[in-house]
Order: C-alpha cells, then structure tokens, then sequence
C-alpha cells in the first residue's frame, strides 16, 4: 500500500473552503485497470438509500471477508478479496499515514490508531445523479475517494465544494476535475460542505476510504457491517 502514502504526500492541499486535498494518479496504473476491469455489476451491489434531496439511483458495496457471497462473478469476487485483505494487513500503516496529515494540519489532536476504524467502499452512480450538499457525521473523520471511471469524462463529474455564506445558504465555489484515477481527502473540519450533481448517461463508479472514529460503533454498524 506504498501507493495510499505516495497519493497523501503528493497531494495538493488547498484551504479554500476548507481543508482538502486534491489527488492525482493516485493508484498504480495496472491495479487501477484491475478495478475497472473487476468492478462489480450493480445487481451484485446494494442499493443506497438516498437523502430527502437526492435524486437519482446510487449502489454500494463495502469490502469485506463475505464477497464470494456477494458478488457472482468469481474472478471478480476473488481481486476484490484479495485487495480487500492487502488493506487489511496495511490498515495499521494507512492510519498512521492518515494520522500524520492530521497532524501537520492541526486536527483531531491527540488521536491515537486504536481509536480509528478503516471501511473501504466501491460506490455506483447511475447519471445522472445528484448529492445534495452535507457535511459528513462527526464519527466519520475522514474520507478519500478515489475516482475510477465515469461515462461523461466531463470536468464536472467531480466532487463539488461549497462555501457558506453568512445567511446560511450556500454557493458551489469549485468542482474537483473528475480524472480517472485521481481524487480527494477530504478529513471533517468546519464547514466542509460537499456534494454534487454529476450528468449525461451511464455510470460513474469511484473507491472510497473512510476513516471512522471508533467510538458510537452503535453508529458506525448501519453504514459500515465491515470496518477494522
């Protein structure tokens, strides 16, 4: 996982508005045609539930021991298996790199690995679709998102960033370009509003790292059954 390092200590970290850092080619090349080549179909996935102000289909599926079971095709089932359990023996080393960026940027002090738990998340939009604009749940510290693919290669497809203005409403003041294998760590801070409205036809199907605070596992269980 030499790579999670490489992207985190490449990245371009912008304060504006808010803390966030922009990734570029962020998994190898040949790991990356991996999981294009591999990614699920969205009968195999789940479906999200979505927000009062979502609008479109959105599938999910968190990487865990039970893939044989989840996903039919077995060539497929055994990559993500096998990826899933590399990260698993390099979470130890991903939370300490996670933890040193947190550091250097002054957040969550004191946070020690046993308090952090790893999920790891493909995710499946069905374009077009739209993510109303939030902040992440307070157990949820951090988030990478790897994108992967989409359909519509369009400058747009990726996250949107918005700033809050002074009567509450808020503006979308930047678009992360959508690249195949780049991507965004954005960890929580105040007023991390993000989301996104991603159009044209097809798929857009990225990789998630989430990074959990241990505690409120209670919590924790309805978005992530698997987290180490």
């Amino acid at each position: 996982m030499d790579w999670f390092s490489a992207a985190l200590k490449g990245a371009r970290t912008l304060r504006a508005p808010f803390l966030h850092s922009q990734l570029s080619c962020v998994l190898p090349a040949d790991l990356h045609q991996d999981m294009l080549q591999f990614f699920p179909q969205q009968q195999d996935m789940f479906l999200v539930g979505k927000g009062a102000r979502d609008k479109g289909i959105r599938h999910h599926l968190f990487l865990n021991e039970r893939l044989e079971q989840q996903i039919s095709n077995q060539r497929a089932a055994d990559f993500w298996l096998s990826f899933w359990h590399a990260v698993h023996q390099q979470a130890a080393n991903i939370k300490k790199q996670a933890i040193q960026y947190f550091e250097h940027w002054q957040l969550f002090p004191g946070i020690h690995p046993s308090e952090i738990k790893l999920g790891v998340r493909l995710v499946d939009e069905s374009l077009p679709y739209t993510m109303a604009p939030h902040i992440d749940q307070a157990f949820k510290l951090a988030v990478m998102v790897v994108y992967l693919h989409s359909d519509e290669l369009m400058f747009s497809q990726g996250t949107q960033l918005y700033n809050k203005q002074e009567n509450d409403s808020l503006s979308a003041v930047s678009a992360l370009p959508f690249e195949p294998n780049a991507g965004v760590f954005m960890p929580r801070v105040r007023n991390s509003w993000h989301g996104g409205h991603w159009s044209g036809y097809g798929h857009r199907k990225t990789l998630h790292f989430y990074f959990f605070k241990a505690q409120g596992e209670g919590q924790q269980q309805h978005i992530s059954p698997v987290y180490f």
